[in-house]
């Protein structure tokens, strides 16, 4: 059972203004007629490289100084995957910038499937093994610290 994301909210944009509430940072196109919603991720440093190579955006928070939140940068409403893509991006880029968290049904789909890494593969923007081995060197640490307890 995964533990839940505390940290993590939704942020509807119904009521925000791009240049009046909010900017983009990252260099990723923004469509406000299909992003709805940004994800905040309180105490926490954002990586916007790892952002942008799997197809994520940056905003900052034109009100509040040092606030800055993630939305999903590709076009995926159009796929009838939208959801599960958008899904899977947060996901891997949560348990990447959360070592601590364990999400085994991504470890066992990504990590632990070809059709799951190609899945990843097919979601960045840009090509790179980098997403991939930090999961990979974020669950393999996990398994190595296994106790095993005496049974008698």
């Amino acid at each position: 059972m995964n533990k839940q994301k505390k940290d993590l909210f939704l942020i509807d944009l119904e009521d925000l203004i791009c240049g009046v509430d909010f900017d983009v940072v990252t260099d990723t196109p923004y469509d406000e007629d299909s992003v709805v919603h940004f994800f905040e991720f309180e105490n926490h440093e954002m990586d916007s490289e790892l952002a942008v190579i799997l197809g994520l955006g940056v905003v900052r928070n034109l009100h509040t100084e040092d606030d800055y939140y993630i939305y999903n940068a590709s076009n995926d409403q159009a796929d009838n995957f939208g959801f599960m893509n958008e899904f899977t991006r947060i996901s891997v880029y949560y348990q990447i910038t959360h070592p601590h968290y364990d999400d085994k049904k991504l470890e066992e789909f990504v990590i632990g499937t070809e059709r799951g890494r190609k899945f990843l593969e097919k979601l960045q923007t840009v090509e790179s093994d980098m997403p991939f081995l930090r999961l990979k060197e974020i669950f393999d640490r996990k398994r190595g610290n296994v106790v095993f307890f005496n049974r008698n």
